[in-house]
């Protein structure tokens, strides 16, 4: 008798996204089991994760419906915006998504300027006859450095 069940299928707990590292995150490992498991056999809702309190349908539409609630007590005679009920349901998370994209187009904008600006200096200091040799090799080895800057901020940005 087979005492291998690799096709059986078992409970999973709690997604484990809220647990993974940042490298199964940027890889994509974390769901790593669940993936090997649907490559043996079909899945069945026994086999996927549940989902952590606030992204359960139930407790959302809680919480819409107190919001909607309340934007149509607030509103009197005029009609309760959706647009407005959803915006302040999700507020925290606009104003998260609004700090990293602006944090990101700051450094998407200003890394390159100040890299340019500190190479160009670096490739003049190399070039200076008025500087001793021990310090044009460093200003070329520090023009190595922004370079490889370079590389890396593209590579970033890439992601």
């Amino acid at each position: 008798m087979d005492t291998n069940n690799d096709t059986a299928p078992r409970a999973r707990g709690i997604m484990p996204l809220d647990s993974a590292s940042l490298f199964s995150r940027l890889t994509f490992w974390w769901p790593g089991e669940v993936v090997l498991d649907a490559y043996k056999r079909q899945l069945n809702n026994d086999d996927l994760w549940d989902l952590v309190q606030n992204e359960k349908t139930k407790t959302n539409h809680e919480i819409f419906e107190r919001k909607w609630q309340e934007a149509k007590m607030s509103s009197e005679n005029k009609k309760a915006s959706l647009g407005r009920v959803l915006i302040s349901m999700n507020l925290s998370l606009i104003v998260v998504v609004l700090l990293y994209k602006a944090i990101w187009d700051a450094l998407v904008l200003f890394v390159p300027i100040y890299l340019i600006k500190n190479l160009v200096a670096s490739i003049q200091d190399s070039q200076s006859s008025s500087l001793s040799p021990a310090a044009q090799e460093e200003a070329i080895n520090r023009a190595w450095i922004f370079s490889a800057c370079f590389f890396v901020a593209s590579l970033i940005q890439s992601l």
